[in-house]
């Protein structure tokens, strides 16, 4: 069912959890016709289910496991928007969730510990 603050023609229903979202909050994906041409067709899916899903089949975890995770929060400063799930990049390990901008900053730093501790102790130098 349409939520009554959108009008119908916007709203799209979402084939995983059953609900009527704005049309904005469904994926484009690209399409070949039987005509050999290219056209944009909304996702079947919502981008929330979709990113669900897709965690879910990177990780091999349970939807339950995965909020587990995400509902810790940024295991370093804290904060609970834009998480992104930690693995070990070469064994696929999950370790935790980080906010984007600590994943980035693991990711600047090429994932390596000691260079994490070696910037801290820069960073420790200046406390001011």
């Amino acid at each position: 069912m349409a939520r009554p603050d959108i009008p119908l023609k916007d709203t799209k229903h979402c084939g995983r959890c059953s609900k009527t979202k704005k049309v904005e909050e469904f994926g484009v994906r690209k399409r070949r016709t039987s005509k050999g041409e290219i056209v944009d067709k909304k996702q079947v899916w919502c981008k929330t289910c979709m990113c669900s899903y897709q965690r879910e089949k990177k990780y091999s975890l349970t939807p339950d496991e995965i909020n587990e995770i995400l509902g810790r929060g940024c295991e370093t400063c804290g904060t609970h928007e834009n998480l992104c799930i930690d693995h070990d990049h070469n064994t696929g390990e999950v370790r935790g969730c980080l906010c984007d901008w600590c994943n980035r900053a693991l990711g600047l730093l090429n994932d390596d510990a000691e260079q994490v501790r070696r910037l801290a102790e820069y960073r420790g130098k200046f406390n001011g």
